[in-house]
């Protein structure tokens, strides 16, 4: 049974955590290699990657016989091409701007 002094600890291990990364995310900024926590996100995002890859090919591709090979293959082509309608999404709706008339009198 967890007692209060493991909530505690839990949530100083958290604390630290995160100022570490936020430590670390300026120290990244600050040398000018780039906006470091967006980096430590990317980085976090990318290395998740091959694990994905693996899980979606054993839950999908392992075991399928010859006859329904068609449905798991359908399922990762539609994946792949709602990945690249989001991320062409976000970079359009990021990419945006709207010019606004000033006027001076």
């Amino acid at each position: 049974n967890p007692s209060i002094k493991t909530f505690v600890i839990i949530g100083l291990i958290l604390t630290g955590g995160t100022m570490l990364t936020t430590w670390m995310g300026d120290m990244i900024t600050e040398r000018g290699i780039g906006n470091g926590i967006s980096m430590i996100i990317f980085a976090g995002i990318v290395a998740r990657i091959p694990v994905g890859l693996q899980s979606l090919w054993t839950q999908y591709f392992v075991g399928v016989t010859g006859a329904d090979l068609w449905q798991p293959i359908l399922f990762a082509v539609a994946l792949l091409i709602i990945v690249l309608v989001i991320v062409t999404f976000v970079t359009w709706v990021q990419q945006a701007e709207r010019r606004v008339p000033i006027q001076y009198t």
